[in-house]
């Protein structure tokens, strides 16, 4: 999973971001899913990427809120 590229995100509104951010969520419970069954030996390095991902994500929607009640 590529690193997700905070100028592109940054152009996006809200609730596009936390729908972006509720589709990272299910894409990595899917990797998980699958590396607990041990089907995909080469998914088990996209987690952690994924869950980088998904923290840039939640960073940035926390702080538009933040701006957006000031």
């Amino acid at each position: 999973m590529p690193k997700v590229k905070l100028e592109e995100m940054r152009k996006l509104n809200l609730p596009m971001l936390e729908e972006r951010v509720i589709q990272m969520k299910v894409d990595l419970a899917r990797l998980k899913a699958a590396t607990e069954r041990g089907s995909v030996k080469k998914e088990a390095g996209k987690i952690r990427p994924a869950r980088r991902n998904i923290a840039r994500l939640l960073t940035l929607v926390n702080q538009m809120e933040r701006e957006r009640k000031s």
